[in-house]
């Protein structure tokens, strides 16, 4: 177990353990909405104050051994929420079908606006202390909450996946750049909208990390055509080949870095063809 992972579950076992304002179950899983203090708002200095965390666990979902969970930390985009999120984007239905065994952690960022601030998680170490306060709330569960218990409670993060849709792209670079946590993966669904330089220098960092970038083409997009021409500079100029796909479906690969054109909705990209499935499926997720 990891020393910052320890010291948080100790602090939020004691003071900092979120409360559980919400829980819905169906096939697929557990579903719960919390009130955290390390979500991203309120913040001082935004109007924002929707302090809400929604955590997902699989049907079936049992700790593994050596007490690490797995993570998949999406981002959501403008004019969204993070409940509607995990219901729109299908997210829950693509972590079954990739096969793999994570909890899905959406935090609440601004509420349906178009801002695409990250709060608290803008600070060194807010993904950090988010995560912990994450599993630390879920420690504190009584048994039976939800399919499979904590019979085995974890302790630490095992791979963090983080993703991004749209706005969700502030929320992803910082996590990269400050989160203070292990980041593995990165994908991003049509959300370049600035600091390619920050995705770079994560992707060139360690060569087992990998960033998935998915956009649509075209002089509608005109922005995230322009960031993504960057990103590919930025990675050249630090040695991480890119490897083009088109045609809005993931196929595996050995690059570290993948650009997926596609031609769905902006709206859709994270679904469209269960996209997300497919490449979680060939992620370091267990």
């Amino acid at each position: 177990m990891s020393r910052w992972v320890l010291l948080w579950v100790l602090l939020a076992q004691a003071a900092l353990a979120g409360t559980l304002r919400n829980k819905s179950q169906d096939a697929l899983g557990t579903t719960l909405t919390f009130s955290m203090d390390k979500a991203p708002f309120p913040v001082r200095g935004a109007r924002f104050q929707d302090d809400t965390v929604m955590v997902f666990v699989p049907a079936g979902w049992v700790s593994p051994k050596d007490r690490r969970v797995d993570i998949l930390l999406f981002f959501h985009g403008h004019f969204d929420n993070a409940a509607d999120v995990l219901a729109q984007k299908r997210l829950r239905e693509q972590l079954k079908a990739s096969g793999r065994s994570a909890w899905i952690v959406v935090p609440q960022l601004t509420v349906r606006a178009r801002d695409s601030s990250a709060g608290k998680l803008e600070k060194p170490g807010g993904v950090r202390e988010l995560l912990a306060e994450v599993i630390a709330t879920m420690r504190a569960l009584p048994r039976g909450t939800f399919d499979g218990g904590l019979s085995a409670p974890p302790l630490d993060v095992g791979t963090l996946v983080v993703a991004g849709h749209s706005g969700g792209f502030q929320g992803a670079a910082f996590a990269v750049s400050a989160g203070g946590v292990p980041v593995s993966e990165v994908v991003l669904f049509d959300a370049l909208y600035g600091y390619a330089p920050r995705f770079a220098s994560w992707a060139a960092g360690d060569a087992t990390r990998r960033l998935v970038h998915v956009y649509r083409p075209g002089p509608g997009n005109r922005k995230v055509v322009k960031w993504t021409e960057r990103l590919r500079q930025s990675l050249r100029s630090q040695h991480v080949r890119v490897e083009d796909q088109s045609g809005g479906t993931y196929k595996r690969s050995a690059f570290r870095a993948i650009f997926l054109t596609t031609s769905a909705p902006h709206g859709d990209v994270p679904f469209a063809g269960e996209l997300l499935a497919a490449i979680l499926a060939d992620s370091a997720l267990r």
